[in-house]
């Protein structure tokens, strides 16, 4: 280690404390320095497996790399990895390391303790003997539940240990005995922690009312785990949907024309609708309800509904894009489309006839959201709204906002798209670099010039030039 260093040697030094491969690349000789190589692991512990064998027998190496990273304890010699005080350093850090530890410490009670203690997966790495060991299993399993699937048949038709696991993670059930799976105190307690668990209950408890209200009460969509006779008890069926308006689709069909049972389905989920009898779908309560929820439950309601201001308007204001959904009539109307188009500027798309040229619809539009000009018809368009539009949208451009900007600009307003960008972006620096470059390829496509767009670039970046005064009255006067 006292040997002289020479500029090579530093250069190497230098190299290997900032990238993580620069030892990989280094000279044998320098792969067997141990202040090279320290150096290295002390920044990238993993740089370790470049080292000699020599010094991935060190000590102080190892112990290096594997405080700066857990998985360099894989690269050690396999004496070190039988190093109690290495190995129980790194499974302190992260239990997995447990599975880089050699075959004797794995079966090591402390440090295999350690590991669980940390993260309880780290049990599938214990020997066979720890992996039945009471006291282990339940510790690994209090910090994670699903480690149950490790621990030996015995201790999975452990009632504490199993109880331990469902409370830290109901769907361990999974992994416990078919005879704990029929346990109701178990099932109970795993159903509590998710309803999902029920999957994995035995069938006589499928079919336990008690259970199946725990479950479908943590979560509502554990309903179609249920027997098939408790999926039609309106009581049980009530509560889950109260949970999870969804679960209206596990509920057996004579409830799906249920008026309390869908009401509450509707007012959780209105997307519930969907599920509901012809008769219920044409119940002016019910859809008013559901579209009260989600506007685009309208979807579901009957063709005389969709036709209905009231439930239409309530669609509307609640998700204009449910317009998509109303009668023609209605598409057409002024009212409802000034609301859609109030609540969702995408809403422009769906209104029918003249009104799509009507300019208080088309100020509603651009107004509720700049990008509204993706939608209005190209003729209707002003240049105030693209200036608005590229101004307030710069850092995110859409290709459909630079194909409408452009063509207004390059088509209606006989100005090039890049002399407005130019002034544009001088005056607001509201568009990235990257998207510069994006819309500058863009444009370069459609056949606008480029010569102004590469200043504004330029100026973009730092660089000064002189920017003509008047397209910056101009872009000034269009925003006013």
């Amino acid at each position: 280690m006292d040997r002289p260093r020479d500029s090579i040697d530093n250069i190497v030094l230098a190299a290997v404390t900032q990238f993580s491969g620069a030892l990989q690349h280094t000279s044998l000789k320098h792969r067997a320095d141990p202040i090279i190589v320290l150096a290295a692991v002390k920044h990238h512990g993993c740089a370790l497996q470049y080292a000699s064998d020599e010094l991935r027998a060190d000590a102080t190496i190892v112990s290096t790399a594997v405080y700066q990273d857990i998985y360099a304890l894989q690269y050690a010699s396999k004496e070190l990895r039988n190093d109690i005080n290495i190995v129980f350093s790194a499974v302190n850090q992260a239990g997995g390391a447990l599975m880089f530890a050699s075959e004797e410490l794995c079966g090591d009670a402390a440090i295999v303790l350690a590991a669980v203690n940390q993260d309880g997966f780290a049990l599938q790495y214990a020997s066979k003997e720890l992996r039945n060991d009471i006291n282990i299993v339940f510790n690994a399993v209090n910090q994670n539940g699903f480690a149950l699937r490790y621990a030996l048949p015995e201790l999975r038709a452990n009632s504490n240990i199993v109880l331990a696991a469902v409370n830290q993670a109901g769907c361990a059930l999974m992994f416990a005995s078919e005879k704990l799976c029929g346990d109701t105190a178990i099932v109970l307690a795993a159903v509590n922690q998710t309803g999902f668990a029920l999957e994995y209950a035995s069938d006589r408890l499928c079919g336990n009312a008690a259970i199946v209200i725990a479950a479908v009460n943590q979560n509502g969509k554990a309903l179609q785990y249920a027997l098939p006779e408790l999926r039609a008890n309106a009581n049980i069926v009530l509560a889950a949907v109260n949970q999870n308006g969804r679960a209206l689709w596990y509920a057996l069909p004579e409830l799906h024309a249920n008026a309390n049972v869908v009401l509450a389905a509707v007012n959780q989920k209105g997307c519930a609708l969907e599920c509901a009898s012809e008769e219920l779908r044409g119940n002016a309560t019910i859809v008013l309800a559901a579209v009260n929820q989600n506007g685009t439950a309208l979807a579901y309601a009957s063709d005389a509904l969709r036709g209905n201001a009231d439930i239409v308007l309530a669609a509307v204001n609640q998700n204009g894009i449910a317009l998509a959904y109303a009668s023609d009539a209605l598409r057409a109307d002024a009212i409802v489309a000034v609301a859609a188009a109030t609540n969702n500027y995408r809403a422009f798309k769906f209104i029918l006839g003249d009104l799509r040229f009507d300019a208080g619809i088309i100020g509603v539009t651009s107004a509720q959201n700049p990008l509204g000009i993706t939608v209005i018809p190209l003729c209707m368009l002003s240049l105030a709204m693209c200036c608005r539009a590229v101004v307030s949208y710069g850092k995110c451009l859409v290709k459909s906002l630079v194909r409408t900007v452009v063509y207004v600009f390059h088509e209606l307003v006989n100005m090039t798209i890049s002399d407005w960008l130019a002034a544009a972006i001088i005056n607001y620096a509201s568009i990235n670099t990257f998207m510069l470059v994006s819309i500058h390829h863009g444009i370069g496509q459609l056949g606008c010039g480029s010569f102004a767009f590469n200043r504004a670039v330029a100026e973009y970046l730092g660089i000064p030039l002189d920017v003509p005064q008047a397209l910056i009255i101009k872009t000034n006067s269009a925003l006013n």
